[in-house]
């Protein structure tokens, strides 16, 4: 299973209600899908000579009890077989207070996971509150001190008041978004020539193609990560292509394309390349006999090899007509003077250089000496 690479991490000790003031440490990672669940242990040293906290969850996030000896964490995943993997690197709890943010009513407002909706403060002087509400096509509700959205997309808040008096007015109605989905990430190859499953051989022309799209609050942050066990390299994007530096030649790499929308809601994508731009060797064979009438025959083997990536195709030529794919050897043996154009293609899609042979078969009978 693959080792868990965490990427903006999340440590706070959060206000989530201003009346209690209750507090929770809150610690998100990134989720992989081959992971049936995790271990997350807790420590007061890096050493972690001593667990003062472990627990096991199907989610990428837990939510603890306040603690001053929580200082450092470190989490595992285990695979569909109850396979422990390897323990992350150890991460410091970082424990401060977050406000909640209250978010007062605007025209096609977004908001996150964690929102709060205030509908509009209260007006002592005309002694009119916000005293009922409705989300979309549910039930009225009395209206405390804020509400929260849990519908994905465009929500429509309903509400009204009642002053001292029993008057009640109009309903009013404000227009929310709630996105807490991950942007969609889209990786194509302009040149692609193999691939085994999310594994592919890749050459210098191709060029990746890399979007990344957010339905509701639009991408904030796009990044592209090159992996080896020696170290990550981060590339730039030119436009919406990348191209492979020519010191990851010879190599597998892991590709991770990192997105956050601007509501930090994040996702990374990953797909296993390996980088061959060296070229193809062909060559000519050509083989001579008699057959048993005594006539001359040239029989030419073509010959191509790639060490790193292997050949895909090899294509002939004869006297400039078009190319055609090598299955087996070409047999001459009618009389004349023939040209041979060879090339070879490989797996990664790196194109060899042409090979030409000149091929002559004597019209005159020729015999054994």
């Amino acid at each position: 299973m693959r080792q868990i690479i965490f990427l903006f991490l999340v440590f706070t000790l959060s206000v989530f209600s201003q009346k209690t003031k209750s507090r929770y440490i809150s610690i998100e990672w990134e989720n992989i899908p081959e992971a049936l669940e995790y271990l997350v242990q807790i420590s007061d040293s890096v050493s972690f000579k001593k667990v003062i906290h472990q627990e096991k969850t199907v989610k990428s996030l837990v939510r603890l009890e306040p603690n001053p000896k929580y200082k450092f964490g470190r989490i595992a995943a285990f695979d569909k077989n109850n396979i422990r993997g390897e323990f992350s690197d150890v991460f410091e709890i970082e424990q401060r207070i977050v406000e909640p943010e209250i978010i007062k009513p605007i025209p096609e407002n977004i908001v996150g996971r964690d929102h709060k909706i205030q509908l509009f403060a209260n007006d002592s002087a005309s002694g009119k509150e916000v005293s009922f509400y409705k989300i979309n096509n549910g039930i009225w509700l009395t209206y405390h001190e804020s509400i929260q959205l849990t519908k994905e997309g465009v929500n429509e808040v309903f509400y009204y008041s009642i002053d001292k008096l029993g008057n009640r007015e109009y309903p009013q109605k404000k227009e929310f978004i709630l996105d807490t989905e991950a942007p969609k990430i889209e990786i194509k190859f302009n040149n692609l020539i193999s691939e085994s499953s999310k594994s592919y051989l890749i050459n210098s022309k191709v060029k990746l193609n890399i979007q990344a799209k957010d339905l509701y609050s639009g991408i904030d942050t796009l990044k592209i990560f090159l992996n080896t066990n020696e170290k990550s390299t981060e590339l730039e994007l030119d436009g919406d292509t990348i191209q492979i530096p020519d010191e990851f030649h010879g190599k597998t790499f892991e590709l991770a394309v990192f997105a956050k929308d601007r509501l930090g809601n994040f996702t990374t994508q990953y797909s296993f390349l390996r980088y061959d731009n060296s070229l193809p060797t062909i060559s000519l064979n050509p083989v001579s006999s008699f057959d048993k009438n005594g006539n001359y025959t040239i029989e030419l083997e073509i010959l191509a090899e790639d060490l790193l990536s292997g050949i895909e195709s090899i294509y002939y030529s004869i006297d400039s007509k078009d190319f055609a794919n090598y299955k087996e050897k070409i047999k001459f043996s009618t009389p004349g003077n023939y040209e041979v154009k060879a090339y070879s293609v490989d797996k990664a899609g790196n194109v060899s250089e042409t090979v030409i042979d000149k091929i002559s078969i004597p019209k005159m009978k020729l015999t054994k000496r």
